[in-house]
């Protein structure tokens, strides 16, 4: 395992009433050297990863946390549009990435890799305004989790992507000590359905830190950036 700062910025700053996407560059800037100063207070160190609550950023977020020293994180869910929370992540890259300075939907040359939330493209949900694709949260109580992984698993093999990766999330506020809990019984059959889907397309599962993923994503040089102002035209 390693240690990440995770940050809801109203519950951090009651003068905010917002997720961290409803913060300008210097209120991003000023919060994170706050939390920061307070992590090193009591670990004796910095955090060098990060995630936002509820998935929530601005597109100043990846080149403040690069300027302060962290190395990666994970910040989107591709598919997610939850305007309330400041959460828009539509369009955005679907494996671990390096960072863009100024936008958060690309891919980018900062030395920040970011490792996405893995989700099943297959169908976009809307409910009450938002939507998202499914992950593998094991709170999901109504979906089929085996057959999720197994579409995740087909996608990220189809992709072929330089660093493939499965990225689910979990909350603290369930006891996953407990074996009769349905949120328990779904992430075990999650982690099960991922190695008997990994092995039948031929790959091999391996436990990895965020740490050793950053690791993996700047090994690689930033992809060059091209632009065709004639191309990829679209009509409305």
């Amino acid at each position: 395992h390693c240690l990440g700062l995770h940050l809801h910025a109203w519950r951090f700053d009651a003068r905010y009433r917002c997720e961290f996407g409803g913060l300008n560059e210097r209120q991003t800037r000023q919060m994170l050297s706050e939390a920061n100063d307070i992590w090193r207070t009591v670990f004796g160190a910095r955090p060098l990863y990060f995630r936002p609550g509820t998935m929530s950023a601005n597109d100043a977020i990846f080149r403040v946390l690069s300027d302060l020293g962290f190395r990666g994180g994970s910040l989107s869910l591709p598919g997610r549009v939850f305007p309330d929370k400041h959460a828009v992540w539509m369009g955005a890259p679907l494996d671990p990435h390096r960072a863009h300075p100024d936008f958060r939907l690309v891919e980018g040359p900062l030395d920040f890799a970011n490792m996405p939330v893995s989700v099943d493209t297959s169908k976009l949900i809307a409910k009450g305004g938002r939507h998202f694709h499914y992950d593998l949260r094991p709170d999901f109580t109504d979906i089929d989790h085996v057959a999720i992984v197994r579409r995740i698993v087909g996608q990220i093999v189809e992709r072929d992507p330089l660093v493939p990766c499965i990225n689910l999330l979990t909350h603290n506020d369930h006891d996953f000590s407990d074996q009769a809990s349905t949120v328990t019984c779904n992430l075990l059959a999650t982690l099960k359905a991922i190695e008997r889907a990994s092995a039948e397309y031929g790959l091999s599962c391996r436990g990895s830190t965020l740490a050793d993923i950053c690791d993996a994503v700047v090994a690689h040089p930033p992809k060059e950036s091209t632009f065709d102002p004639s191309g990829g035209r679209v009509i409305f």
